[in-house]
């Protein structure tokens, strides 16, 4: 018994171990590889005893070997510190030389993983791409985004831009150009920033990506349910009316569903939709009338379940069981604007 406590306790994870190793140049490889494989309770530990600092400090240290300073700002970025993000912000402007890159570009994703959005702001100036995206991403500079957008050359830090102005709701009116981006990756990242902070501005721009029969079909299908958070049904309407009437394409069908749900129009509007023929509009429109609490669709969902295949059967049970049983204090529906892959 003694020997295996003696095994235990060597293994065991001891913050001042790890932090006298951090300072010794011949230990500290293991010692960081140790930080970044540590379970949940050890971490809290080292999260507590200020390890997070003493990595960030390893990072920034230009004598240490560039292996240790990449582990370093990964074990900085996942012990965290409130010093942690000052530390590592200036690593984001090594520039030149291929290690000084790769430490920015390691320190960037370190910033955006802590949400330090300040600290990467000066990083939207950077020479490497890969660390303006991440600033992007993380949303630093706020409007500054917009001309990050309108002008950057790499499709990533354009598709960082429009995701990053998600954060900064006044901004998103000049997600416009970016709408029919010739990039797809682009348009989607905007339309999906448009849908999550609606703005009126976007409404123009958004009905012509709806309505454009070139643009990607996933971008046309968001760019309906981001109208429908606008109040604007009139592309949903149509494109359910044609699918309803001649089968139109599925996806932009399953999409007017959720723009019609998003606008919160009567629950009349989207009974129709459960007489589809396609499985994926069905299951939506039924989501969207169960989430509206409406009962007059019983009838309807219950004529749907004896239509459907055995493991969609199981779906509508649970959504007619919904609508029929009183819901619990807190209870709350899946959210029906959302898109769904059964």
């Amino acid at each position: 018994m003694t020997a295996l406590f003696a095994a235990l306790a060597l293994f065991a994870f001891d913050p001042s171990a790890s932090a006298r190793a951090l300072s010794q140049p011949e230990a500290r490889t293991g010692a960081l590889q140790q930080l970044l494989k540590l379970g949940r309770l050890d971490l809290q530990t080292a999260r507590r005893t200020g390890l997070g600092t003493a990595a960030a400090a390893l990072a920034a240290d230009a004598d240490a070997g560039f292996t240790d300073r990449v582990l370093a700002v990964r074990a900085a970025a996942l012990l965290r510190g409130d010093a942690v993000p000052g530390m590592l912000a200036p690593l984001t402007a090594g520039a030149g030389d291929p290690e000084a890159v790769a430490l920015a570009r390691e320190a960037a994703r370190a910033l955006r993983q802590l949400g330090a959005v300040e600290a990467l702001t000066p990083a939207l100036g950077s020479p490497d791409p890969e660390v303006r995206a991440h600033a992007a991403w993380a949303g630093a500079g706020g409007p500054a985004l917009c001309e990050l957008l309108a002008s950057d050359p790499w499709s990533e830090v354009r598709v960082g831009a429009a995701r990053g102005l998600a954060r900064h709701p006044g901004a998103v009116g000049c997600l416009g150009p970016a709408l029919t981006d010739a990039d797809p990756k682009v348009q989607q990242a905007a339309v999906a920033t448009a849908t999550a902070a609606p703005d009126p501005a976007l409404k123009a721009p958004l009905r012509t990506l709806a309505g454009d029969p070139r643009a990607p079909t996933a971008a046309r299908a968001d760019a309906f349910v981001a109208l429908g958070h606008l109040g604007d049904v009139e592309p949903a309407r149509k494109a359910l009316a044609v699918h309803l009437d001649k089968g139109g394409i599925i996806p932009l069908a399953e999409a007017a569903v959720r723009a019609l749900a998003a606008a919160k129009v009567p629950p009349a509007e989207i009974r129709p939709a459960l007489s589809s023929e396609a499985p994926v509009v069905q299951l939506a429109a039924a989501r969207a009338l169960v989430a509206l609490g409406d009962r007059d669709s019983l009838d309807a969902l219950r004529d749907l379940r004896g239509r459907v295949d055995p493991r969609r059967r199981r779906v509508v049970d649970g959504l007619i069981e919904r609508l029929t049983t009183p819901s619990a204090l807190g209870e709350t529906v899946e959210d029906p604007t959302r898109g769904q892959t059964l």
